[in-house]
């Protein structure tokens, strides 16, 4: 979980990103590797903020798996796919039971 932007000061550029203990290792670099999604995206002038959630989430976990990938740093990408889609499930009915 990072840490909503409504509680960051003026001169952070991020916040802690909270992972699961109880993830294995590889969950977690899986995790990490869609934060570092967020990250970039953040950072992005044209595309950092004002998208929908759906959007927000599915690019950050394109861009997290580039950006490790460009570092020579492969997950295997079934998984990756299989944990994007799983999340992206999640958000989904979560912003449909609002």
């Amino acid at each position: 979980m990072p840490t909503p932007e409504e509680e960051l000061d003026s001169f952070e550029d991020v916040g802690i990103i909270e992972i699961n203990v109880n993830l294995s290792t590889y969950e977690k670099i899986i995790a990490l590797t869609h934060e570092t999604g967020h990250y970039i995206l953040h950072t992005d002038p044209q595309f950092g903020s004002g998208m929908h959630k759906m959007f927000v989430e599915s690019l950050a976990w394109y861009l997290g798996y580039k950006f490790m990938e460009d570092l020579g740093w492969i997950i295997p990408l079934e998984d990756y796919r299989a944990e994007a889609n799983r999340s992206l499930e999640l958000y989904t009915r979560s912003l449909n039971e609002k």
